[in-house]
């Protein structure tokens, strides 16, 4: 195992088995003062703790042995590198992990890793062992990685000019973001509260193709840096997912001489009583009889299977009639585009 992920792990250990607590909320300080044998109501329990950061908190007669540990893990970390006389073990074997952790293969940014240290690039140029160090793990990614991603469209983010893609070869969630009509970008991302955030750049010169389930391949995009601007970007070779939804809700609208959305509001709306109490949306959406959900075709966008469906709704208070065609995923539950209305105009109806 790498030494320096060794003496990281051992150390972790320790410091998890310190007595510490954690709280994020009320009720979590009330527990875990209780825990202790403390009131969280009296000021003087509140007296026998302090915080640690991050919601962790300490009894204070157990603060020695939280500095005590912390010295020691320093003290430890300070010889193990000093100990490497040339850099190219313990101390490359610490870059290359924080590099791997940084993801340093995706971005091409040491940064991350270096504030994780506590070093700044300076810092590290400065001192030969730890140039050396450095310069070793990040040759030691360059050979281990290719410039060759493969990746296959997950989902659309909601209310953002975003894609999620994961990687074959590492697992990773990447986004792929609008830039303009012509230009993505790519970059890694960080999980947070059950999403993906857009986290850095991925490096100039990776290629990533884009691939259906059975490996085919929809576009491949190379990224590219510029001189004077901040990340990379790649032009433009395949759709988006809501740009591809668009247009088969267009090509549905069209070949079945469909109505938009407001046009089919204003007949509907066209019956409700001028001294109605009903609100305008229960009028349209909640008063209404529904009939099955009819598949009319099936299509594919990155790799993603869809429906085109149908479905026939009476109106409860009026009587009027008519027919909603939508774009909906493969289980028929989630709508992801609306195509259009088909109904009777009055004038056909008399």
């Amino acid at each position: 195992m790498n030494r320096y992920q060794e003496l990281r792990q051992r150390q972790q250990k320790e410091f998890d088995a310190l007595p510490l607590g954690f709280a994020f909320g009320n009720k979590q300080f009330e527990e875990m003062m209780k825990g202790w044998g403390l009131d969280a109501d009296k000021k003087e329990d509140l007296g026998k703790i302090y915080s640690i950061g991050y919601g962790g908190y300490i009894q204070k007669k157990d603060a020695p042995l939280l500095h005590e540990t912390r010295e020691r893990h320093d003290k430890e970390m300070a010889d193990a590198i000093a100990g490497d006389e040339t850099g190219e073990e313990f101390v490359f074997e610490m870059f290359l992990y924080e590099l791997d952790n940084h993801e340093y293969g995706y971005t091409g940014e040491a940064e991350g890793a270096l504030d994780a240290l506590g070093y700044t690039f300076d810092e590290v140029m400065a001192d030969p062992k730890l140039k050396r160090g450095l310069e070793k793990a990040i040759k030691a990614i360059h050979d281990r990685e290719q410039d060759k991603r493969t990746v296959t469209f997950i989902a659309a983010k909601e209310g953002t000019a975003e894609d999620l893609y994961r990687c074959s070869e590492t697992g990773k969630v990447y986004i792929r973001q609008k830039c303009d009509e012509e230009h993505v970008r790519w970059l890694t991302t960080s999980k947070c509260e059950g999403s993906y955030e857009a986290d850095s750049p991925m490096r100039s010169g990776l290629v990533i193709s884009a691939v259906d389930k059975a490996g085919t391949t929809l576009f491949v995009e190379e990224l590219i840096k510029d001189e004077g601007m901040d990340g990379t970007w790649a032009v433009k070779e395949g759709p988006f997912s809501w740009e591809a939804i668009k247009a088969l809700a267009d090509e549905v609208m069209k070949d079945n001489g469909l109505t938009t959305y407001e046009e089919w509001k204003s007949w509907l709306m066209a019956d409700m009583p001028a001294d109605s109490k009903i609100y305008p949306d229960d009028w349209l959406f909640a008063m209404t009889d529904r009939g099955p959900v009819k598949k009319l075709a099936r299509m594919d966008f990155l790799g993603v299977t869809v429906f085109a469906v149908s479905q026939e709704l009476k109106h409860t208070a009026c009587g009027k009639n008519w027919v909603i065609y939508e774009i909906r995923d493969a289980d028929l539950v989630h709508c992801l585009a609306l195509c259009g209305f088909k109904y009777e105009k009055e004038a056909d109806q008399t």
